[in-house]
């Protein structure tokens, strides 16, 4: 591997840098300092996978089959894991590439381990990933209401690139979809991608 490459596996990253963390939501964040590690899921997750998201969504869970999804080709799901606290699964992120395009299809974190930058950690990886596997595009969808996860992928990188009507419907009230793109061949996107990682996560020995 490029020693030289920003975009260094996520594998040595483990811990949170100490000047970011909230003496308030001390407690909240202390899954950024443990080891959490990320596994591609197989047949043998499928239960895994629909458990995360049931927990996650009870409201929308109606028997969603991600087996459908583990199966295909194209489709890569990842996995969240404490294996030092005996949690096998409390967050996953599925990932259609095509040729050198990738697109979110869905990012799951149990709301218990929401605000425990979780979310981001999934999508390192998965920038990550994408890099070492020659992908130059990264498009998602999110709620034009879901502020918090539009904050996360703005400092990403990711820019908005379209718009699709009345696309979600929360509570009876229909929200649009922002599309955003991370083009990954820029060289803007990877010097600021590169000062994210670094200031968010710390090299632990």
């Amino acid at each position: 591997m490029n020693q030289t490459n920003p975009f260094l596996s996520l594998s040595r990253y483990i811990c949170v840098n100490p000047t970011l963390r909230n003496k308030k939501s001390e407690k909240r964040l202390r899954i950024l300092r443990l080891k959490v590690k990320f596994i591609k899921a197989t047949t043998c997750d499928i239960s895994r996978v629909n458990q995360i998201y049931k927990a996650s969504f009870p409201g929308k869970y109606q028997g969603q089959d991600f087996g459908s999804l583990i199966f295909s080709n194209d489709v890569s799901v990842t996995i969240a894991e404490l294996p030092e606290d005996g949690v096998s699964g409390i967050g996953f992120v599925i990932i259609r590439t095509i040729r050198n395009e990738s697109e979110i299809i869905m990012l799951c974190v149990k709301p218990e381990h929401r605000r425990e930058g979780l979310a981001t950690l999934l999508m390192i990886d998965v920038i990550d990933k994408a890099i070492t596997s020659g992908v130059k595009h990264i498009f998602l969808e999110v709620s034009e209401d879901n502020y918090k996860a539009k904050s996360m992928y703005k400092k990403l990188g990711f820019k908005n690139v379209g718009t699709r009507k009345k696309y979600y419907t929360s509570n009876n009230k229909r929200s649009d979809a922002i599309v955003k793109k991370l083009s990954l061949d820029e060289k803007e996107t990877k010097l600021n991608y590169s000062k994210l990682k670094k200031k968010y996560l710390q090299i632990c020995p």
